[in-house]
């Protein structure tokens, strides 16, 4: 019967280690989201200034380049048209390859952010974490595992009785419970 002290102990065990599993696994996830997020977000920043600075100083060669040709080429105007037309040519370049250039590197460094921790590291608190998921598989067999089969007339009948007081059983049980979760709340 469930309303026994020792399954209404079990089962209480048994919700009380479900919920600190699952309150661990939760932790761990959001603090691997933390760390994945941290990652990206730096990458991003630290990609941007990068970039910012880089256009600067293209900017400057480009002028540099511009004024140094222009006694060469005939002008300031043409100078500049020319560092422009070197610089669509290069973005052409670029967009062409932005699969193997841009898109793959960003890919697999994701990749490596996302995936490749959690395959390399086990989680901290793996140990207690499997010992969690034993304990949650005794106490569940332990409820649920069936009664011996009868091999008489007074089993059956006894058998019988059981299945007759199983409501009230499960009232009983349910009552036992509400006890046990709900003076540990008002004591909080």
């Amino acid at each position: 019967m469930f309303s026994t002290d020792k399954n209404v102990n079990t089962l209480a065990h048994l919700l009380r280690t479900a919920k600190t599993y699952g309150e661990m696994k939760m932790e761990n996830a959001e603090r691997e989201t933390v760390d994945k997020l941290t990652a990206i977000m730096t990458g991003i920043i630290v990609g941007a200034i990068v970039m910012f600075v880089v256009m600067i100083v293209v900017l400057c060669l480009s002028a540099s380049v511009a004024f140094a040709l222009a006694p060469h080429v005939g002008g300031l105007v043409k100078a500049t048209l020319l560092v422009g037309l070197f610089h669509a040519i290069a973005l052409g370049i670029l967009w062409t390859n932005r699969q193997k250039w841009i898109s793959s590197p960003i890919s697999k460094a994701l990749s490596i952010i996302l995936l490749r921790d959690k395959a390399l590291q086990p989680a901290p608190d793996a140990e207690k974490i499997r010992q969690l998921e034993e304990t949650i598989a005794a106490d569940y067999a332990a409820l649920t595992s069936p009664p011996e089969p009868a091999r008489n007339n007074l089993e059956r009948a006894f058998h019988a009785a059981s299945r007759a007081w199983t409501m009230a059983d499960g009232i009983i049980f349910g009552y036992k419970l509400y006890k046990k979760f709900a003076g540990k709340r008002r004591r909080r």
